[in-house]
């Protein structure tokens, strides 16, 4: 049985549930360190969100408009007029768009 699961850094692996693993599997403890030992669902937004957050650290404007241009690729909010009034997020979509072709 495999499983999708994001790590620490925020990267989708593959987990063989079934599969002897090469060393032992251990989970660290997440009261001593929050968001560690949790086994979390490959698609959640947020993880999406702080992958994000992650990259653009240093340059939180980017940050901002790389989630608005996830959260159209997930929910269309650009087509609902959600970005109408924000002309740098709406380049940002159409060329996110453009790469994806």
């Amino acid at each position: 049985m495999e499983i999708l699961a994001r790590n620490l850094s925020g990267e989708i692996v593959n987990v063989d549930l079934a599969a002897k693993p090469a060393h032992h599997l251990t989970l660290g403890n997440p009261h001593a360190v929050p968001g560690v030992g949790q086994l979390e669902s490959a698609n959640l937004i947020r993880k999406d969100i702080e992958k994000i957050i992650r990259h653009f650290s240093g340059d939180p404007g980017q940050a901002a408009i790389q989630i608005c241009v996830m959260l159209d690729e997930h929910f269309d909010l650009a087509s609902n007029g959600f970005f109408e009034r924000d002309e740098v997020v709406e380049k940002a979509i159409l060329e996110a768009d453009h790469d994806s072709d």
